[in-house]
């Protein structure tokens, strides 16, 4: 299954990560960008724009990098900076 995964994703390799959210599960969005018609509620309600591709995740995660690991899952529970326990409730 993994074999699977990361030959899919290999499509991913080398284009831009230009957008990221959540709404339940996190998404990101990759390659070029395209205005599409935003459709809500079986209406169109403007243009929204989207990515060549767009990844939604529903488990934990990480994004790792050259030099290590850049963002994970869980990182929006702790602060920003140096000391991510600073003033952690």
């Amino acid at each position: 299954m993994r074999e699977q995964i990361e030959q899919v994703l290999r499509a991913l390799i080398g284009m831009p990560l230009w957008d990221s959210g959540q709404a339940g599960i996190q998404w990101f969005e990759f390659g070029q960008k395209h205005n599409v018609p935003n459709i809500r509620r079986g209406k169109q309600a403007g243009t929204k724009e989207v990515g060549d591709y767009a990844l939604h995740v529903q488990c934990a995660w990480r994004i790792v990098g050259p030099k290590g690991i850049v963002v994970g899952s869980t990182d929006r529970f702790y602060a920003a900076g140096d000391n991510p326990y600073y003033k952690l409730e």
